[in-house]
C-alpha cells in the first residue's frame, strides 16, 4: 500500500439521523454492525465544557446526549432523534501529540490543511469527496519530517478513510464548516492508511 497520510478529520451534516447523508452506504445498516475501524467513535457531547455548545435545540426543547459510532460499531441510526448530529460533536481520541504520531510513522506524508474540500457524484463511493491541501505538506521519513513537498489534490471518502484509520491523537476544536461561526467539533488528529492523492496541486 502506498504512505499513510495525517490529517483532521470530522463528520457533520443536517438533518436528524447519523444516515442523512450516506445514501446508499447506510442502506441496510442497523445498530450494532461494524462500519469503521475500531479507532473510530463519534458522539453528541451535550454541554461539552469546551464546546460551550448550547444545550436547547431551535424548537426549546433539551437536547440529548447520543453516542452515534463507538469503536467502529454503529450505535444510532437516530432518524427520531432531534438534530443533534451536527451539535457537540466529539470524536474519539487518545493523548498523543502529532509529534507523537509522526514519531510512530515510518513513512508518511504531514496534511496541515484541506481545504475547497467538495463533493463528488459517485455511485460506487457514497459520500466521495476531493479536496486540496496547502499551508504545508510534509514528507515523514522514519519518524521524522524529512522536509516539505509539492502539495496534492486527493479524492476520498470518510467512509473510507474511517476505515483505514491506524493511529489517533488527541481531539482539539476545529470548526466544521468554510464559515468561522459556532459550529465546531472536537477531532483528534488521526493517520490514514492508503489516502488517495490523485495529482499535484499549485495550492500554496
Amino acid at each position: 500500500g502506498g504512505p499513510p497520510g495525517g490529517g483532521g478529520g470530522g463528520g457533520g451534516g443536517g438533518g436528524g439521523g447519523l444516515g442523512g447523508g450516506a445514501g446508499n452506504f447506510m442502506a441496510g445498516k442497523k445498530p450494532g454492525d461494524k462500519i469503521f475501524s475500531d479507532l473510530f467513535s463519534l458522539k453528541s457531547d451535550i454541554g461539552n465544557p469546551i464546546l460551550r455548545q448550547s444545550t436547547i435545540l431551535g424548537d426549546n426543547r433539551p437536547a440529548k446526549p447520543v453516542v452515534w459510532v463507538e469503536n467502529g460499531i454503529l450505535r444510532t441510526m437516530g432518524p427520531g432523534q432531534p438534530a443533534t448530529l451536527n451539535g457537540s460533536l466529539v470524536q474519539g481520541g487518545s493523548n498523543l501529540s502529532v509529534e507523537d504520531m509522526i514519531k510512530q510513522t515510518r513513512r508518511g506524508l504531514l496534511v496541515t490543511f484541506m481545504w475547497y474540500i467538495r463533493g463528488v457524484p459517485s455511485e460506487s463511493q457514497p459520500l466521495l469527496n476531493t479536496g486540496m491541501t496547502r499551508d504545508g505538506l510534509f514528507l515523514i521519513e522514519n519518524g521524522e519530517i524529512a522536509g516539505p513537498v509539492q502539495n496534492f489534490r486527493w479524492n476520498m471518502s470518510p467512509l473510507v478513510g474511517y476505515n483505514n484509520l491506524t493511529l489517533v491523537g488527541k481531539p482539539v476544536p476545529m470548526h466544521m464548516g468554510e464559515s468561522y461561526d459556532g459550529n465546531a467539533a472536537l477531532v483528534p488528529p488521526v493517520r490514514i492508511e492508503d489516502f488517495y492523492m490523485t495529482s499535484v496541486s499549485p495550492a500554496v
